[in-house]
């Protein structure tokens, strides 16, 4: 097992043949934009856990994930995505993941309107994107009917704390 790599002045990478990659976290990085220039889907990504964070290039989901969508079940992680502004309309093919967790996603106004269709979404939680706290508050915000489903939802931001 690889443990943490750091490629600060990382331009291209390629990872081929990975039938057993099971964890992907990709961090950290300004400049990265994770669309790969075409959004062919890459059917071969077999993810568990996929952890995003601190990338302020990112506005949307890059169409290649959806090639891990039915095996991502673990969790799936966007944190610091200070631009990220929506999620992907394949997003209701996550029907294996077990835990969400979204924070300080600022721009991230609402989560999929079919979130209620993933199956096994057990825990989810929201920190420090203060319209998708507002939208998901327990018992008042208008949205909350969507993921009143969920057994652990935790809401945390500046406003409320649930």
């Amino acid at each position: 097992m690889l443990g943490e790599v750091q490629l600060p002045n990382l331009n291209y990478l390629s990872i081929s043949n990975c039938g057993n990659l099971r964890s992907l976290i990709i961090n950290n990085c300004n400049n990265l934009k994770l669309s790969l220039g075409h959004e062919n889907v890459i059917p071969k990504l077999r993810l568990k856990s996929l952890f995003i964070g601190s990338l302020p290039q990112l506005l949307s989901f890059p169409q290649w994930l959806q090639g891990c969508a039915d095996t991502l079940h673990s969790s799936l992680v966007i944190a610091d995505c200070e631009n990220l502004e929506k999620f992907p309309e394949w997003s209701s093919t996550l029907i294996c993941l077990n835990t969400l967790t979204i924070r300080d996603c600022p721009k991230l106004l609402s989560l999929p309107n079919d979130v209620h269709c993933l199956p096994n979404l057990e825990c989810l939680e929201m920190k420090d994107c203060p319209e998708l706290c507002r939208r998901y508050q327990p018992e008042v915000g208008h949205d909350w009917a969507k993921i009143s489903h969920i057994k652990q939802v935790k809401i945390v931001s500046s406003e409320t704390e649930h």
